[in-house]
């Protein structure tokens, strides 16, 4: 009886310990999801994606993004393209130069050096590059529909049967890095307002 008693006791005191370490790993982007690298390649995910010309403008929104906690926190020194050349496992899905026109592409860069308005690069994350990219390597590997959570927060469909991704076609796919997956997508993933987005970034 006294050992039963004594057993518990341990297990609560180490059950506690693990609690308490878990937030503590939170701090920092690189502290999770981390994975053996793709066989056969030595390319990170930015490597892929700034190499490929057809992917230019993706990669300088990247380039210019900063990575934030949360609207009131910016990371100042690490953008997304210290993301994409980091040991964290992600997926991109990389709309190409033909699916991000001119315009757009524009109109990202334009928030990115907004210095009036102090969330405007938290909303570029938010409702562009964030939803693009998802933790963990998302192959094709066999036919399936596969709902994506991505890091924004959003959950998109990835439908692996017909090669497309938020409903848009993928041009090239399964494209390996050290540190995740590339897809090239030939449009762009729909930002889906919920209600207090709507009021946030919409403008009546």
């Amino acid at each position: 009886m006294a050992n039963n008693r004594i057993n518990k006791y341990i297990g609560a005191i180490a059950l506690g310990t693990v609690l308490i370490a878990v937030p503590s790993c939170t701090d920092t982007w690189d502290d999770h999801y981390n994975y053996d690298p793709a066989p056969g390649t030595t390319l990170t995910l930015w490597d892929v994606i700034k190499d490929n010309p057809d992917l230019s403008r993706f990669a300088d929104i990247a380039r210019k993004a900063k990575y934030y906690k949360d609207n009131t926190h910016e990371v100042s020194t690490y953008t997304y393209e210290d993301i994409l050349k980091g040991s964290q496992v992600n997926t991109v899905w990389v709309p190409d130069n033909n699916a991000l026109t001119e315009e757009e592409y524009q109109k990202w860069v334009a928030m990115l050096e907004d210095e009036e308005d102090a969330n405007a690069g938290y909303n570029v994350q938010q409702q562009f590059i964030g939803n693009h990219i998802a933790l963990w390597r998302h192959n094709i590997s066999e036919p399936g529909i596969d709902t994506v959570k991505m890091i924004n927060g959003k959950n998109l469909v990835f439908d692996k049967s017909n090669r497309e991704f938020a409903g848009n076609s993928l041009g090239e796919y399964n494209i390996p890095a050290v540190n995740g997956v590339v897809h090239v997508l030939e449009g762009i993933a729909p930002f889906h307002y919920n209600f207090y987005e709507t009021l946030k970034f919409k403008t009546i």
